[in-house]
This record gives structure tokens, sequence and C-alpha cells, in this order.
């Protein structure tokens, strides 16, 4: 009860609420809402509440991985899906993860993916979880911006109209294999096609 009452004077929970279902939504693993990390904890003087600010996004959209099971029906890792899953691997345990946490958090995945609400190495996100009130917050939230980001007829188009203007500036300056590039976009679209049949 004195955690339900008093974190709403410390914490701004809307932004919290907002940052852990775009972590989970967008499959963003390396970050507070999976691994704990990659975040800012910032103090708003104007409203005196502290907000958390998420940063290097660079691994999302299942950039980092996944666990493969023995029943996945996807193709074959190639060679450097294999390297980051071994990197993965690596790093969750370095963190504490274990295959005990690791069935424990795939029990508890939203459809967006990401290594949320089961774990147990995150007290703050453990308890606001374990909150009634606090969880409708997040899934809430979580359908609210499932909605305004995947459920819009344009975001495909979207994403071929960027992909389009950097393949453009890519052609005159070689900065990336085109090639590679364009596997990433495509991902991208399976990514935002995954979610979008959820």
């Amino acid at each position: 009860e004195e955690f339900a009452s008093q974190l709403p004077q410390w914490l701004d929970i809307d932004s919290f609420t907002t940052m852990m279902a775009l972590d989970d939504l967008l499959a963003n693993n390396d970050s507070f809402s999976g691994m704990g990390s990659n975040y800012y904890l910032f103090y708003d003087k104007t409203n005196e509440k502290f907000r958390f600010l998420s940063w290097d996004m660079n691994l999302a959209m299942g950039g980092m991985g996944r666990r493969r099971q023995p029943n996945d029906n996807e193709p074959e890792l190639n060679a450097e899906e294999e390297r980051q899953r071994q990197i993965l691997e690596e790093w969750l345990k370095e963190g504490g993860f274990n295959e005990a946490d690791d069935t424990e958090v795939r029990a508890n995945m939203p459809p967006g993916g990401g290594f949320n609400r089961g774990s147990s190495r995150n007290i703050l996100k453990d308890r606001f979880m374990a909150n009634e009130a606090f969880a409708q917050m997040y899934n809430e939230k979580y359908e609210v911006l499932k909605q305004e980001i995947f459920g819009q007829e344009w975001i495909v188009d979207k994403i071929n109209q960027l992909a389009s203007t950097f393949t453009s500036y890519n052609s005159r300056h070689q900065i990336v294999d085109q090639t590679a590039y364009n596997s990433g976009v495509e991902k991208i679209k399976n990514f935002v096609g995954t979610i979008n049949s959820q």
C-alpha cells in the first residue's frame, strides 16, 4: 500500500509506462524493460518527479536476436544472426539470467516480445507490475501505443519512403552495403507484420 500510494509522488508514471510499453512493443531487449540497461533517470524540477528516458535503441525490433526454441518454425540463423544469439546468451548469463528465469520470462511475455514482466532481476518493474492498478496502466498504454504505431495503414509506406530516401543517398555516397541494408529493411517490415497479425 505504501509503495502504491507514494510511487506517483516520486515517479512520472505516464512516462514510465510509456517507456516500458515502447521497449516491449519494439522488442527492445537491451533496455530498462529488458535487461535493465540503456536509460537515464532524470529529475524534472517542474513537477518534482523522476522520469525514465530511453537511449541506445539500435538493437530494437529484434536486432538483439532472441533465443530459439526447439519448436520454432523459423529459418535457421545465418552466421551473423548466430553470432548475435551467442552474444545475447553471454549477456544474459552475465546479467544473472538462467534457464528458469527465461522460462518464466517467456510465459509472461506480451505479443511484442522483450524480456519484461517475468524477470526477477528488476525490483522496480516487478513491484510495479505486481500492483493491479499499475499493471492496468501499463496494459492500457501498451494497447494505445500498439494501435498508434503498428495499427496504421501507412506504416509500411513510411518505411518504404524512408528506405528509398536513404537508398538514393547511399547510391551516391556508399555508406553501407546496400544488400545488407535492404535485408534490414525487410526484417523491419516483417517485424511490423508480425505485430499487426497478433
